[in-house]
């Protein structure tokens, strides 16, 4: 290929939009945070990835992106998306649901709360971040829910 351009650039070191289409994402923690379906572009360089993730899409910043050669993009973060249908429970053990939505506080990688039900036609209870104990494959509250 031949480089028209006012700056010395070796385009070998760059990489196209579709080496980045439809591949895997990964958290910190190694956990599938879903495929990237595409990229967005500042004026300058790439502003970030929209990934979608079990059928919702999500934004991430390319700050958050720690490693983009290989089969996957790995990122330096946990988002917080993934907390979505997670199974919660109590202290004592008891299943109380699955979390069904975050509550944020504008487009920080932190939740304030999130939202949780037992069945589709359950009323949601409302927990808050500081009162979950374990947030790993499962989510344990701190406190028991009577």
């Amino acid at each position: 290929m031949e480089t028209i351009s006012t700056k010395t650039r070796n385009t070998k070191d760059f990489r196209g939009y579709f080496s980045y289409f439809w591949k895997r994402v990964a958290s910190r923690s190694g956990e599938n945070a879903g495929r990237v379906i595409d990229i967005l572009l500042s004026t300058e360089d790439v502003a970030g990835l929209v990934v979608l993730w079990k059928s919702r899409t999500f934004f991430l910043d390319m700050e958050f992106v720690e490693n983009t050669s290989g089969r996957l993009i790995m990122l330096n973060i946990d988002p917080v998306y993934l907390h979505l249908g997670k199974n919660v429970f109590d202290k004592s053990g008891r299943r109380l649901g699955k979390v069904v939505h975050l509550m944020r506080n504008g487009s920080e990688n932190e939740f304030q709360a999130v939202e949780i039900k037992k069945s589709f036609f359950a009323k949601p209870i409302a927990v808050r971040a500081d009162q979950i104990e374990i947030s790993r494959k499962n989510i344990i509250l701190k406190i028991d829910m009577d």
